[in-house]
């Protein structure tokens, strides 16, 4: 989905009441909503690992500095500790954050999808062949649903 384009869903509402259709505009803006919920929640855990592991790479460069006159053993725990905070905090910077992000792009395009209504099907775009198939799909899945 292209980021600047706005989602429109479309139902037909050949049968629907007015409080189906409110009923069906609610659930699917909530769903994403919630969904979109779940992405900031990620992001805010990834944020708090990311300043830990900064914080850590602080300490860990601290400990470093000050164990220079230490045996080579226990000096090389510190080593261990640094290059794991650091590696970490790399993996977030280059990888995570870039995913987090493009994540959370998406899910807010979603959680702004607007519903619309519409009166019946325009066959314009279609070929009556197509239509068909799309049909047979659609009742395919309501019976697997309701199986």
């Amino acid at each position: 989905m292209p980021s600047d384009s706005p989602l429109v869903l479309n139902i037909i509402e050949d049968f629907l009441t007015e409080e189906e259709k409110k009923d069906i505009d609610e659930t699917i803006r909530e769903y994403f909503a919630y969904k979109l919920g779940l992405v900031e929640k990620e992001e805010k855990r990834h944020k708090k690992r990311f300043l830990i592991m900064t914080v850590g790479l602080v300490l860990a460069s601290l400990l470093l500095w000050l164990s220079e006159g230490l045996d080579e053993v226990p000096r090389e725990l510190f080593f261990v500790l640094f290059w794991f905070m650091g590696d970490t905090l790399c993996d977030y910077i280059l990888l995570t954050g870039h995913d987090l992000r493009r994540d959370r792009r998406a899910a807010g395009q979603l959680a702004s999808i607007k519903v619309e209504f519409s009166k019946s099907f325009d066959e314009s775009d279609y070929s009556k062949r197509e239509i068909e198939d799309l049909y047979s799909e659609i009742e395919k899945n309501i019976k697997e649903t309701l199986e």
